[in-house]
């Protein structure tokens, strides 16, 4: 039953980013959408995989989604992603012990039962880091996993993806294409809920916009074959948060004083998350 939930949501994500379109083949969007497709093709459950390997198929068929794949993705992104389901296909299927999944998804606190699986999950993520040296990004990664190794971390982050609006189209002067993401808060809703920063946490309670890390290295340990890839993907897309409310609320092209009150509320709280010692953003 979650298997067949994660499947369903995966794949919804999956069309999302399909019919995404980029005009100029040096848009960095591209680079990010490859990247998100390897994490949600790696978070494919081993029993779904063959299945949807088929309906994908070696070229186009009449199959809607087959096109869509065919004709949106370049050769060698398709052969790539076809050799993350193949790899799955390959798989010693494996009987997996029973897990609470309902109570780890990455946007409710890791519970306190959890608390020993989450730091073995963090020690694979580690060595996975320390061991992909080459990494652009690895000291701040490094820096999120130590923070996340501190009783008292603060773990709460807000991504681009989650708060994206496709509704009105108030990112739109920074990012055209709002990336998929399996939980989508709808922009009348963060309307209706957020004026200030001191609204942030209450807003979260009802609307679930902010991600635990905690939560999300340990549901991807357990739910996704990608785990480090999961984590970069989340690292794009926090940077990517920060880099468009900055833009959003102090460029005229991003809005300026025009720009959604609950972005504004979002970035002061961020901010001041920044200068917290124990949160995930100290480390920028």
């Amino acid at each position: 039953m979650e298997n067949q939930r994660l499947f369903d949501k995966t794949i919804q994500c999956i069309r999302q980013e399909l019919q995404m379109k980029f005009k100029n083949p040096q848009d960095r969007g591209l680079r990010e959408r490859r990247l998100r497709l390897r994490v949600l093709f790696g978070n494919i459950p081993i029993n779904f995989a063959s299945k949807f390997r088929n309906q994908l198929g070696e070229e186009s068929t009449d199959d809607e989604f087959s096109k869509l794949f065919h004709r949106r993705l370049h050769s060698v992104t398709r052969a790539e992603l076809l050799m993350i389901l193949d790899n799955k296909i390959s798989e010693e299927p494996v009987e997996e012990s029973p897990k609470v999944f309902d109570s780890i998804w990455p946007n409710r606190p890791l519970p306190a039962s959890m608390e020993a699986r989450f730091k073995q999950a963090l020690d694979v993520l580690k060595a996975k880091v320390i061991n992909n040296n080459q990494h652009p990004n690895q000291d701040r990664l490094l820096c999120w996993i130590n923070r996340l190794q501190q009783p008292n971390c603060d773990d709460r982050t807000v991504r681009w993806s989650t708060i994206c609006h496709r509704e009105t189209g108030a990112a739109l002067p920074m990012s055209p294409n709002c990336p998929p993401t399996m939980r989508i808060v709808t922009e009348s809703d963060m309307f209706k809920r957020i004026k200030a920063k001191e609204d942030i946490v209450a807003a979260n309670e009802k609307l679930g916009f902010i991600t635990y890390m905690k939560s999300h290295v340990l549901f991807a340990h357990d739910m996704t074959s990608m785990v480090l890839e999961n984590f970069e993907l989340l690292h794009v897309d926090i940077m990517r948060n920060l880099q468009v409310l900055e833009f959003m609320t102090t460029k005229p092209m991003g809005g300026g004083s025009a720009t959604p009150p609950y972005y504004v509320a979002i970035k002061a709280w961020l901010r001041d998350q920044q200068h917290n010692s124990n949160s995930i953003y100290s480390c920028f």
